[in-house]
């Protein structure tokens, strides 16, 4: 496991050590409707909060209502809608978010320095989730997102009290050590499903090996490219595809579903046998990662097959296949693909795997994060008028 605490500063203001409920304002910019998962692992997230006795105040930014439809909130959260023309548009209303519910700390995944974000240091010490350094990505976006990062980045981040790192290499950027935010490590994790048997049996359906790749939405990251050609080398095996749309399937042993709901994408996980990770992250000079869908191929007792290092996946483990960062697919590929589902085919993944990317204990170290960073209870404006002895009266 390599998710630790790097270069973490002293904070600043009082720890939220009192016994009362730590009240973090989330703020989310992406939309609840989208189809890469990232709104069910909010809930997955906020259900574990709740379970630690801390209330959140969720902020989504959004164009219109229709994307709120399975925006729901469990528990004692709250969900506050913020609306405008344009999703990045609404983040300039997080300003009067953060005034009325007036949170002990602030909590967003940060992707571009919208209109908005740096108000809320205001009101509450403000702690952003970051996946990439915004410098490199910097290189293949669109001249217009790159002109936003460049104009703003500094003039968010240096208002941040805390950084939460998903990629430990963040911990080496240049860009981001520039900034005195306390810095933790915490990879992406998952509610285990424990009616699971790690490490066991399962019963399948009888047929090939079943590899499945889901690829939320089509970049060339994904590796589907390398994917298809490891088809075409390995016809024993059937290869299947979630979330690539208009696709036309070019070999018999390649499937494609297309988009699914939840469900749908659940239950098919569970008739597969091997998930595959996405397989050309160099495209994107990204050697580490923790992605969300392999993470739900290890919640469903899947082994996984992967294209770069996952800290939480070791390639020593009997359920993990590393067909080394920016691999080229060849004949021996392909042998080493096969040999791995004639072993895994039929198991589940290992137990420490799932131990791994246990989601409880990665939130429970992200709380107490942010309670270190939180700021001190509210007192009232005159605490000696409120506390002076009754006066009586006159003889």
């Amino acid at each position: 496991m390599t998710d630790e605490l790097v270069n973490v500063s002293e904070p600043t203001t009082a720890h939220v050590t009192d016994g009362r409920k730590l009240r973090v304002g989330y703020v989310v910019t992406f939309d609840p409707a989208g189809p890469m998962g990232l709104w069910e692992k909010l809930q997955d997230r906020l259900a574990l909060w709740a379970d630690s006795g801390v209330v959140a105040d969720v902020a989504v930014c959004v164009r219109d209502t229709s994307s709120l439809a399975r925006a729901e909130m469990a528990g004692p959260h709250k969900l506050h809608p913020l609306i405008a023309s344009r999703s990045f548009l609404a983040t300039r209303h997080l300003g009067g978010w953060a005034k009325r519910v007036r949170p002990d700390v602030i909590y967003a995944r940060y992707a571009l320095p919208w209109p908005g974000l740096r108000s809320l240091a205001r009101y509450a010490p403000v702690v952003l989730e970051h996946h990439a350094d915004e410098a490199v990505e910097r290189r293949w976006r669109p001249w217009g997102v790159k002109v936003v990062s460049w104009l703003g980045s500094s003039y968010v981040l240096k208002a941040a009290s805390g950084f939460v790192y998903i990629d430990p290499a963040l911990s080496d950027s240049q860009h981001l050590s520039r900034f005195p935010a306390a810095k933790m490590v915490l990879t992406n994790g998952v509610r285990i499903d424990r009616s699971v048997q790690f490490g066991s049996v399962r019963d399948r359906k009888p047929g090939p090996p079943r590899l499945v790749m889901s690829v939320g939405v089509p970049e060339r990251w994904h590796g589907l490219d390398k994917y298809e050609a490891l088809a075409e080398l390995c016809p024993d095996l059937e290869f299947h595809v979630i979330g690539a749309e208009g696709l036309a399937a070019s070999r018999p042993n390649l499937i494609y579903h297309g988009r699914l709901d939840v469900p749908a994408h659940d239950r098919l996980l569970h008739q597969m046998d091997i998930g595959v990770g996405s397989l050309g992250l160099e495209r994107i000079d990204c050697e580490f990662a923790s992605p969300l869908k392999v993470r739900g191929y290890i919640r469903a007792g899947l082994p996984v097959v992967l294209g770069h290092t996952d800290p939480d996946l070791p390639a020593s483990e009997e359920s993990v296949l590393s067909l080394g960062y920016g691999f080229a697919v060849t004949v021996d590929i392909a042998r080493r693909l096969q040999d791995f589902a004639a072993r895994q085919t039929g198991r589940t993944c290992s137990p420490a795997l799932a131990n791994n990317v246990d989601a409880r204990t990665k939130e429970d170290r992200r709380l107490a994060f942010l309670r270190e960073l939180a700021a001190p209870p509210r007192r009232p404006s005159n605490p000696k008028r409120q506390s002076a002895p009754e006066r009586r009266p006159a003889p």
